[in-house]
């Protein structure tokens, strides 16, 4: 959808909340576009209003835990994802805890509390041992703890369940670049541009791991199509 179909849709899930402010399904679907238009800050507001309304729902504070880790306000977000990943649901729900704890270790990872962040995962692979995103916050937390190896076995198994996630692909290339191993990082940069040949952080991973290599020309490249990307996404942004 368009920017200008995006701001009509909040502009008429805003008149909902004003004719009943009461109404818990309007504020979760404002606080949704709220974040589609990047605004996550306006989004914590509206889910923070949805859980004070109907505070034993788990659809609110899930989402109010996402909008927050986003605004880096990590301790509540941990705390609301530790609440979710803790509770027992009528039918159990098995794959919104799974989320809850996948949102755990990532809020985790971002905060710098890595071994947390580890233990986190452990619980959750051990009930799901083939959780892709578990896999890859685990990953996560073996890289910023300098278990390099331990790290590329676990974004590995998180592709075979996952193969077409370019975020796993590019993080992927980072560790084998830590652990001086150039050539496959080039070869994960690569799968990384495949799947999405617009993200322009996979382009200067390729950069750096060509510069690595002594490829110094193709790496001049790959860094001008990087910041050829970023200057078209900063352009956008600026049009609207």
């Amino acid at each position: 959808e368009s920017v200008g179909d995006i701001d009509q849709v909040v502009a008429a899930w805003q008149k909902v909340t004003e004719i009943d402010p009461d109404d818990v399904d309007a504020w979760e679907h404002l606080g949704s576009w709220r974040m589609d238009q990047g605004l996550p800050e306006e989004a914590a507001v509206a889910y923070r209003k949805a859980v004070e309304l109907d505070p034993e729902s788990p659809s609110p504070r899930f989402n109010l835990a996402e909008a927050l880790l986003e605004l880096g306000q990590y301790d509540e977000a941990a705390t609301l994802y530790r609440n979710l990943a803790d509770a027992k649901f009528p039918g159990g729900n098995a794959e919104l805890k799974t989320d809850a704890y996948v949102g755990l270790a990532e809020t985790l990872n971002a905060a710098g509390k890595s071994e947390e962040a580890l233990q986190i995962t452990d619980t959750l692979l051990a009930d799901s041992p083939d959780e892709p995103m578990g896999l890859y916050q685990r990953a996560t937390a073996l890289d910023a703890l300098g278990r390099h190896e331990e790290a590329i076995d676990a974004y590995i198994a998180s592709l075979e369940n996952d193969p077409l996630n370019a975020d796993t692909y590019n993080d992927l290339a980072d560790t084998y670049l830590r652990t001086g191993d150039a050539d496959n990082a080039i070869e994960m940069a690569e799968m990384a541009l495949s799947i999405a040949p617009d993200m322009d952080v996979a382009y200067e991973t390729l950069a750096e791991a060509l510069r690595s290599a002594g490829r110094l020309d193709e790496a001049a490249e790959a860094q001008r199509q990087a910041q050829e990307i970023r200057t078209a996404i900063e352009a956008a942004g600026h049009d609207h």
